[in-house]
C-alpha cells in the first residue's frame, strides 16, 4: 500500500476557508492602528497582524488572543491529524517495524506542507486585503525579506507546536489534553517573558530560549526596518537562531514519534 502524501482535499478546504476569513478581519483590525502611525506601509501592516506581539501588553490577554487566532485555526484542523489517521490504518501499514517509521515521517511531511500553504495563501490573501484598504509596499526589498522571515517564523513556530500536540497523541493521551497542555505552556511562556520584561529585565534572554515565543519577529534582534515603529528587542536574538533551534526541536519531536511508534503493539 503505497503512502500517499498530502491528498486530503477537504483539509486544504478548510485552511484556504479559515486563513481568507482571518486574513480579512486581521486586515480590516490592524488597518485602524497602522493609520494611527500614520504611515500607509504594506510592510507596517504585515508585521502588526503577524509579526509583533507588544511585551507590554501581553496582560491584557487580548492582544495574546489576536496573536494565537491563525496556530488554533490550524490546531482545530490538524491537532488530531496524526492520531487519526493511525487510527484508521494501523490494521494495514503497521505489521512491519520500518514501515511504521515511514508512514510517521509522511505525516510529518503531511502537517508541514498543510501548514506552509496555509500561511503563504493567508499571508498573500492580507496583503490583497491591505492594498484594497490603501496600503503598499514602501520597499520591496524589505517587504518582501520581512515576508520572507515572517512566513519562515511562523511556519516553523507553528509546525513545532502541532507537532508536539500530534507527537503527544502517540503516547495514548486524550488529543483535547494534548491540546491543552501544549496551549497552556504557550501562553506561559508569552506571559513568563512579559514577566522578565517587567520585573527581571537582567534576565530578559532568557526569552530566546523560549520555544513558543521564536515566532514574534520583532522580538529578534538586528532587523533595523522595524526598530522604529517597534524598539523592544532581545540582544543577539536573531532570525537565524530561531530557524536552526526550531528544526532541531521538530527533529527532535519527529525522532520522538519514530521511538514511540515502533515500539508500539498494534491490535
Amino acid at each position: 500500500m503505497r503512502e500517499k502524501i498530502f491528498t486530503e482535499k477537504d483539509i486544504l478546504l478548510k485552511l484556504f476557508l479559515s486563513g481568507g476569513l482571518i486574513a480579512i478581519f486581521l486586515g480590516f483590525y490592524y488597518s485602524q492602528f497602522a493609520e494611527m502611525y500614520q504611515f500607509k506601509s504594506l510592510e507596517l501592516m504585515l508585521i502588526l497582524a503577524y509579526g509583533n506581539l507588544y511585551i507590554e501588553e501581553i496582560v491584557f490577554i487580548v492582544p495574546v488572543f489576536l496573536w494565537m487566532v491563525p496556530l488554533i485555526v490550524i490546531i482545530f484542523f490538524l491537532g488530531d491529524y496524526i492520531h487519526r489517521n493511525f487510527d484508521q490504518n494501523a490494521a494495514y501499514i503497521f505489521t512491519r517495524t520500518a514501515r511504521r517509521s515511514l508512514w510517521l515521517i509522511g505525516q510529518a511531511v503531511n502537517l508541514f506542507l498543510y501548514i506552509l500553504i496555509y500561511y503563504i495563501f493567508q499571508i498573500a490573501a492580507f496583503c490583497v486585503v491591505s492594498t484594497v484598504l490603501g496600503f503598499s509596499m514602501f520597499s520591496w526589498d524589505v517587504g518582501i525579506m520581512l515576508i520572507v522571515s515572517e512566513l519562515a517564523l511562523l511556519m516553523l513556530s507553528n509546525y513545532m507546536i502541532v507537532l508536539l500536540i500530534n507527537v503527544l497523541s502517540l503516547f495514548k493521551l486524550n488529543s483535547l489534553f494534548c491540546v491543552a497542555i501544549t496551549l497552556t505552556t504557550n501562553i506561559v511562556c508569552i506571559f513568563l517573558s512579559a514577566i522578565l520584561y517587567k520585573f527581571y529585565t537582567k534576565n530578559i534572554a532568557i526569552i530566546k530560549w523560549l520555544p513558543f515565543t521564536q515566532g514574534i519577529l520583532t522580538w529578534h534582534s538586528g532587523i533595523s526596518s522595524v526598530a522604529d515603529f517597534f524598539p523592544f528587542n532581545i540582544p543577539h536574538f536573531s532570525i537565524l537562531f530561531s530557524i536552526v533551534y526550531l528544526i532541531i526541536i521538530c527533529l527532535l519531536l519527529l525522532f520522538c514519534g519514530v521511538c514511540k511508534i515502533e515500539k508500539m503493539d498494534i491490535y
